[in-house]
């Protein structure tokens, strides 16, 4: 048995043509790729303009490029369409202290069980609509899980909107409730997950 497997019994094969790519690594060119996907992803689009929507992609990915450089050790990946080179997901990670700061609700919650400096955030995971419900979401959170471990952090949290159960479904059911919190103006979720 796989470390994978051992984390995650459940897991599922993977997704038949889908490569899973360190966002890292991810050429330049398809940045306007994680723009249609955010384009089309529900929760991310609602209200924004085309060239909002581009931003945030370039953001994105800069954003993890910026976080190498820092020598911090934020990451992500991307589920690209083997046959079309779409980038049809996307889930990044960052530690918590360095997105959230030190007294903040969040990190407070999370200190009562575990020191935020060994817990990451999980944020933007994203899956277009066209390829839902195909296990792309499981192997790009999968992949965040293996490289938070690998980098010696332990534990995860996820914030999720109340109403997101097909992302609920990732988290396992020994993660702790932390409670609801606001972030990006919206009531959020907060579990945190034991990964070592």
């Amino acid at each position: 048995m796989t470390k994978m497997e051992s984390m995650h019994p459940d897991r599922k094969r993977p997704t038949p043509g889908i490569r899973i790519v360190n966002l890292k690594e991810l050429p330049e060119s398809q940045v306007d790729e994680i723009g249609n996907l955010f384009r089309h992803a529900g929760d991310y689009s609602q209200g924004k303009t085309e060239e909002e929507l581009r931003m945030m992609a370039a953001h994105s990915l800069l954003g993890i490029r910026n976080i190498r450089k820092k020598e911090r050790r934020g990451f992500g990946f991307v589920a690209v369409d083997s046959e079309t080179k779409r980038v049809v997901g996307l889930g990044q990670a960052m530690p918590l202290t360095d997105k959230f700061s030190q007294g903040s609700p969040l990190v407070e919650a999370v200190r009562n069980y575990a020191s935020p400096k060994v817990a990451v955030f999980l944020y933007n995971h994203v899956v277009h609509p066209d390829w839902r419900g195909r296990g792309i979401g499981r192997e790009i959170h999968q992949a965040r899980i293996l490289k938070a471990v690998e980098q010696g952090y332990t534990h995860v949290v996820h914030l999720v909107l109340p109403a997101n159960n097909r992302r609920k479904s990732l988290i396992p059911k020994d993660a702790k409730c932390l409670g609801e919190f606001d972030f990006n103006g919206r009531k959020h979720e907060a579990y945190l997950q034991r990964i070592e």
